[in-house]
């Protein structure tokens, strides 16, 4: 089975019926596609522009939708952007989103673990420092705090040094 094949509804339907659940993710704000009984939470990556009236055609066609603006921006290997940059990409996507859906909800910025990152890794901020400096950032640029109506963090054991990983 390809990673296609499982973005196909029927494939959704079964998989969410076989979990009792009825939310997923598929890493992107495509609005087509979405099984009827299912709600999808919408994800931008802020590593990679998102087409202005498509990002509007999604919000206006799922109203009160769940928004993820980015995925693990404080870490290598994922969206990896500084949080001074990441406060003017979160604003002109948050801007973009409420002009075409006023009730759009918006999710961010899913860093990694908060005061820990990982052991034995090269290391990156935590996602306490990053989120600092990314609300700093912002209130210094837009004058408010950012908004932000779920705050998530992703949680892992990250641990290089005693793999394999994935102590859940």
């Amino acid at each position: 089975m390809s990673f296609h094949d499982l973005l196909d509804p029927l494939a959704i339907i079964k998989t969410l019926g076989l979990l009792g659940i009825r939310w997923y993710l598929d890493y992107s704000y495509d609005s087509d596609r979405i099984p009827i009984g299912t709600a999808k939470v919408l994800k931008v990556r802020t590593n990679r522009a998102p087409i202005q009236e498509a990002l509007q055609a999604s919000a206006r066609a799922l109203p009160g939708s769940f928004w993820l603006i980015g995925n693990e921006p404080n870490a290598p290997g994922q969206d990896d952007i500084p949080p001074e940059e990441y406060a003017d990409v979160f604003h002109q996507y948050v801007s973009l989103i409420k002009q075409a859906d006023a009730t759009a909800r918006i999710v961010g910025p899913e860093v990694p673990n908060f005061d820990a990152t990982c052991t034995g890794c090269l290391g990156f901020p935590s996602g306490r420092a990053w989120t600092d400096q990314f609300r700093k950032s912002y209130r210094q640029r837009y004058g408010t705090e950012p908004h932000i109506d779920i705050w998530s963090i992703h949680t892992y054991d990250l641990d290089w040094e005693s793999l394999p990983q994935g102590d859940y």
